[in-house]
């Protein structure tokens, strides 16, 4: 909604953070955790399966980005080539991605 809207005015929009983004991913395999301590359930469960992704979790970040991958192609988002690191949105004009790829290398 928010690059609908800045698009629409024509305000320019450098970076885009969604604070809540893997908390409303659903989760493709299963993956169970330990019941919380404090937490009261009706029944003796020693776990419970994990029906979205949780901040923490080693598969968040990819299945979050796998989603947004998704859902942008039935958005008309196409990937443009590796080597220009982005995407575009259908006609819109609309652009995201790494624009850092490729200009130098990380050092550890």
């Amino acid at each position: 909604m928010v690059i609908a809207i800045a698009k629409y005015f024509g305000w320019p929009l450098d970076q885009l953070d969604v604070v809540t983004a893997f908390l409303y991913v659903i989760m493709k395999e299963q993956v169970f955790c330990i019941v919380p301590e404090g937490v009261e359930l009706d029944g003796n469960f020693d776990c419970l399966e994990l029906v979205k992704a949780i901040y923490g979790l080693k598969h968040a970040s990819r299945v979050w980005n796998e989603t947004f991958v998704m859902e942008g192609m039935d958005l008309g988002h196409r990937s443009l080539d590796e080597a220009e690191g982005g995407s575009t949105l259908g006609e819109t004009g609309v652009e995201a991605g790494n624009h850092l790829r490729g200009r130098g290398k990380i050092r550890k």
